[in-house]
């Protein structure tokens, strides 16, 4: 693992072409503060993220929310010597029993080998890459795991290819996220060799899904990391000032410890820019949901039937994103540790022509 504050980093942008402006999904803080092979080493494998069910459903869900689709891929790779250019691919695999599928059979999807850039040094970039046909592989209901799969390199640290990541907690001298204490990992590594399933320290890895569907986070956000310069999250404040986090820290924020943290949400639905949006909060009723037909693709996994409300709307800027507050931190009340919350979102365009689209759910845990 390398500090990314002892390297000098440069981003470019790779270009791509799409049939229409996408969407993205992912798991991260905001900042990095590290670049990461995991616990490979030297070695080849796969790095990858989890992606749990207990917090997430129907991402990337089709019109009909029966099923998905996956239009390509999001993330950053760094290199200690882009001078040589080495392959990778990008990976998701099956669930099994809670940790990712080593099988053959567990790869849901693998793309073809890519090739990093060229360049002097150490050098990092945004890399998005478009699947010719789009993947149907991406699991609806259950949980999955994202990533790259890594060539060994023998010169790591000195060269190999990288991600970046967000660690949970004070890691070295930094941190760059802020869930709970002893909020579960959901960084795994495969190792390519002998095929062994390990854990790194906890954080989460800047990988994201394109996807045609409208997507929604939930973060945490927390005043007590105001000025805390060892970690970056004190740098991503929302509109009322508080630190925020999309990482780990949105999925399992903590109430205890002298720390109540409150609940933001972000969507994003580029297609339906300058539209309008709504975020719900419900009953969970599992995966799939229920069709709404010509009124919204995708599916609504909230009971409709049940305690289900609108905690937030307004209108999509024009790139389709909008974020702001569902729970101002302090206000939560104890009751919540341990349960989930469960949210969803709705978003149409400006002309407000239906069908809208529906989000993934997402879940929040609260622990103490």
């Amino acid at each position: 693992m390398r500090s990314l504050f002892l390297a000098s980093v440069s981003l470019a942008l790779a270009a791509t072409a799409t049939a229409q402006s996408p969407n993205y999904f992912g798991v991260y803080s905001g900042c990095t503060n590290y670049t990461s092979r995991g616990t490979l080493g030297t070695n080849a494998g796969d790095n990858m993220m989890q992606v749990p069910s207990t917090h997430y459903a129907g991402i990337g869900h089709d019109a009909t929310g029966a099923g998905t689709v996956l239009t390509g891929f999001r993330h950053v790779l760094q290199d200690q010597n882009s001078l040589v250019t080495e392959p990778y691919s990008f990976i998701i695999r099956a669930d099994n029993a809670g940790q990712p599928d080593a099988s053959a059979g567990g790869i849901l999807l693998q793309t073809a080998p890519l090739q990093s850039p060229s360049g002097t040094g150490i050098n990092a970039w945004i890399i998005t890459a478009t699947l010719t046909t789009p993947s149907t592989a991406l699991p609806l209901c259950n949980t999955y795991y994202q990533g790259l799969n890594l060539a060994a390199n023998a010169g790591w640290t000195t060269d190999g290819l990288s991600s970046h990541i967000c660690t949970y907690y004070l890691l070295g001298t930094t941190q760059a996220d802020n869930p709970a204490p002893n909020a579960p990992n959901l960084a795994w590594n495969i190792d390519g060799a002998t095929m062994a399933i390990t854990q790194p320290s906890a954080r989460c890895i800047r990988y994201e899904l394109m996807l045609d569907a409208a997507v929604l986070n939930m973060g945490g956000t927390d005043p007590t990391q105001i000025g805390n310069t060892s970690n970056c999250v004190s740098t991503l404040l929302n509109a009322a000032g508080n630190p925020r986090t999309f990482g780990a820290g949105g999925m399992w924020p903590e109430n205890g410890g002298g720390r109540v943290d409150g609940i933001d949400y972000r969507v994003g639905d580029f297609p339906n820019q300058s539209g309008l949006f709504a975020v719900f909060l419900g009953v969970n009723i599992g995966c799939p949901g229920i069709p709404l037909g010509s009124i919204a693709s995708g599916a609504l996994y909230l009971n409709p039937g049940g305690a289900f409300v609108q905690v937030a709307g307004g209108s999509l800027d024009t790139t389709g994103a909008a974020n702001g507050t569902v729970l101002p931190p302090g206000a939560a009340p104890a009751i919540l540790v341990n349960r989930y919350l469960d949210f969803q979102a709705f978003t149409v365009g400006p002309t407000f022509a239906l069908p809208g689209k529906l989000t993934n759910r997402a879940s929040v845990q609260y622990l103490p």
